[in-house]
C-alpha cells in the first residue's frame, strides 16, 4: 500500500502527534509512506496568524517560527519515526512562470480551477477564517489572495509530481484551508482514496473521516450514535452522567478556555434579565446567532444554509411585524464572540430593527441561559445552544446546519423560511426528548481515538539538539551567559545552524 501524509505546518503539538501515529501505523504494516513537508515553500502560514495579537494582519511567514517548524518536524520524522530522507517530500515551490490571476470578486475565486482542480474554495475559506468576514474585499486583500493562491498551486503541483508513486491513500489534516483543500480536490478528481482528520473538542482525541471533511454533520451523527448506543466498553450510566455534566459545565462556566471551546459564560454573568422587560403575556422567542464567518468558511456543500442569518432574522421580523395584534416578540442574542468584530455582517445584526424585536448586543452581560429560560421557544442557525435548549427541555428550532442536524429528533428542523414561520407559530409544538442531546454531549468529547504521544513535539531543547552535535554546541554556547547569548542572537547562529541542518537532512 502506498500512502501520502500531507503535513505542511506542524507547530501545534496535536498536529505532529497525530501525523506521527498515522505514519507509524502504516510503516509497521510495511506500507510505503511518503510525507509531504513545507520547507518554507508556503507563502503564508496560519501559525504566525494564531500567535499574533493583530488578527487583521495577513498570515505571512514569520521566519524564526518557520525555521523552527521545519527543523523540529524533520528531526522528528528522521530521528523519532525513522522516515528516510527520500520519503520526506518538500512542497514544490510556486513556479515563477505562473501568474496569479487578478480576481475582482469573491465568486471568481470560489469558481476558479487550476488544471481542472477547484482551488478557489479553499482560498476563500482561508480568507474568511483569517479576517473573520464573509464579505471579503478580494482586491483590497490582494496580497493575502496571492499568497493563498500560491499555496494551493504548490500543493497541486506536489501531488502531480507524486502521481507516479500511485498513492492508495492520502491523509490531510482538516482539509478546509487553501493548500489542504487543493489536495482534497486533487484526490477527488483522480479518484484517490483519502481521509481528512481533526481533533475532537477535548483536544485529547482525533477522528478521521473518509472522502469528506471533518466538519460533515452526517459523519458526526454516525459516530456519536455508535459511541452512545453500540460501544459496550463504557457503561450507559457513565455516558449519561458524562453528557449531563457537560451541559451543566457549559451552562455554569466551570471550565477554562481552550482553543476548541471558549468559555463565554464568564462574559455573561448577569442572570437577572428584568431590564429586558419581557412581557409574559406574549409568545417570547429567543434567537441565538453563530459567527457568520464560521458557517460560511465551511462552504455550502458541507454546511448548507438557505439564507445568511441576518437575512433570515430580517424575514422573521418583517413577517411578524405585518401581523395584526401580533402576540410574538423576538429577542436576538448576538453571540459574545462577536463583541470585538466589526464588519458588514455584524453591523447588519446590530442594526436590525422591528416592533417585535429586541437586540441584545454581543457585549451585553445578560446571560443567554437566563434568556433561554424566560422564552417559550428558541431559534438557532447552527449554534450549540440549539441542542442545549433541548437538554434544558425548551422548544428548539434549527434553521440551517449544525453537528446535531442529523441526530434525528434532537431539534425541530425548519425546511425553509415558510416552514420556520409555521414552527414559530405552532402552539402545539413540544420540546424534543433530551436523549439526542445526551448523544451529542457524549459524542462531542469522545469522538475518535485518544492521541497516544501528545508531547512528541514538546521535547526539551537539550533532547532535540543533543542529536545534532553542531546545534548542541551552539545551544550550550547560548546558555553560558547573557552576554554570550546576545552575541549568538545578533549573529543569528542558532537560525543559521538550523538552516544548515535542514539543508543537510535533504542530502
Amino acid at each position: 500500500m502506498n500512502v501520502i501524509i500531507f503535513t505542511t505546518w506542524t507547530m501545534q503539538n496535536f498536529l505532529p502527534a497525530v501525523h506521527a501515529e498515522i505514519i507509524t501505523a502504516h510503516i509497521k504494516k510495511g506500507h510505503q509512506v511518503k510525507v509531504v513537508v513545507c520547507d518554507s515553500q508556503l507563502q503564508s502560514c496560519f501559525i504566525p496568524h494564531f500567535l499574533q495579537t493583530d488578527k487583521n494582519k495577513p498570515p505571512f511567514k514569520e521566519q524564526q517560527t518557520c525555521t523552527t517548524c521545519q527543523f523540529k518536524w524533520r528531526s522528528i520524522l528522521q530521528n523519532e519515526l525513522g522516515v528516510s530522507k527520500e520519503n520526506i517530500i518538500s512542497l514544490k515551490a510556486f513556479p515563477k512562470n505562473i501568474l496569479v490571476p487578478f480576481f475582482t470578486t469573491k465568486n471568481e475565486i470560489e469558481q476558479h480551477k487550476f488544471q481542472n482542480i477547484n482551488v478557489g474554495q479553499g482560498i476563500i475559506s482561508s480568507l474568511i477564517s483569517i479576517y473573520c468576514d464573509v464579505d471579503i474585499d478580494v482586491q483590497k486583500e490582494r496580497k493575502a489572495v496571492e499568497a493563498l493562491y500560491q499555496n494551493a498551486i504548490s500543493a497541486v503541483l506536489t501531488m502531480e509530481n507524486l502521481k507516479d508513486f500511485e498513492p492508495d491513500k492520502v491523509y490531510i489534516y482538516n482539509g478546509r484551508l487553501a493548500e489542504r483543500r487543493a489536495v482534497v480536490e486533487f484526490c477527488e478528481l483522480y479518484n484517490i482514496d483519502y481521509d481528512t482528520w481533526e481533533v475532537a473538542q477535548s483536544l485529547q482525541h482525533y477522528f478521521l473521516v473518509n472522502k469528506t471533511l471533518p466538519h460533515a454533520p452526517k459523519e458526526f451523527a454516525k459516530e456519536a450514535l455508535q459511541l452512545f448506543y453500540e460501544d459496550k466498553t463504557v457503561s450507559q450510566d457513565y455516558k449519561i452522567e458524562f453528557a449531563q455534566n457537560w451541559y451543566q459545565t457549559k451552562r455554569y462556566g466551570n471550565y477554562e478556555d481552550n482553543p476548541s471551546d471558549i468559555n463565554y459564560t464568564k462574559l455573561m454573568g448577569e442572570t437577572n434579565i428584568e431590564a429586558l422587560n419581557i412581557n409574559k403575556y406574549k409568545k417570547n422567542i429567543a434567537i441565538f446567532v453563530s459567527s457568520e464567518d464560521e458557517i460560511a468558511s465551511l462552504g455550502s456543500k458541507i454546511w448548507a444554509f438557505e439564507y445568511r442569518q441576518t437575512e433570515s432574522i430580517a424575514k422573521i421580523i418583517e413577517y411578524f411585524d405585518k401581523k395584526k395584534n401580533n402576540e410574538f416578540h423576538f429577542y436576538l442574542r448576538i453571540h459574545p464572540n462577536l463583541r470585538e468584530l466589526e464588519n458588514k455582517e455584524t453591523n447588519k445584526l446590530k442594526n436590525l430593527k422591528g416592533n417585535c424585536l429586541t437586540v441584545i448586543p454581543a457585549d451585553s452581560p445578560f446571560s443567554s441561559y437566563s434568556l433561554l429560560d424566560a422564552c417559550d421557544k428558541i431559534v438557532c442557525f447552527g449554534s450549540t445552544l440549539g441542542i442545549e435548549a433541548t437538554f434544558w427541555q425548551k422548544i428548539s428550532i434549527l434553521f440551517g446546519t449544525s453537528f446535531y442536524s442529523y441526530l434525528k429528533d434532537s431539534t425541530h428542523i425548519a425546511q425553509n423560511i415558510n416552514h420556520l414561520f409555521e414552527l414559530i407559530e405552532d402552539q402545539n409544538l413540544l420540546p424534543k426528548n433530551k436523549e439526542m442531546a445526551l448523544v451529542y454531549g457524549y459524542g462531542l468529547l469522545h469522538r475518535g481515538k485518544r492521541i497516544k504521544e501528545l508531547d512528541i513535539y514538546e521535547q526539551p531543547p537539550e533532547k532535540l539538539y543533543n542529536k545534532n552535535k553542531l546545534l548542541y554546541s551552539v545551544y550550550k554556547l547560548y546558555k553560558k551567559s547573557a552576554r554570550i547569548a546576545k552575541v549568538v542572537r545578533f549573529l543569528k547562529l542558532e537560525k543559521i545552524t538550523k538552516k544548515t541542518l535542514i539543508y543537510l537532512s535533504k542530502k
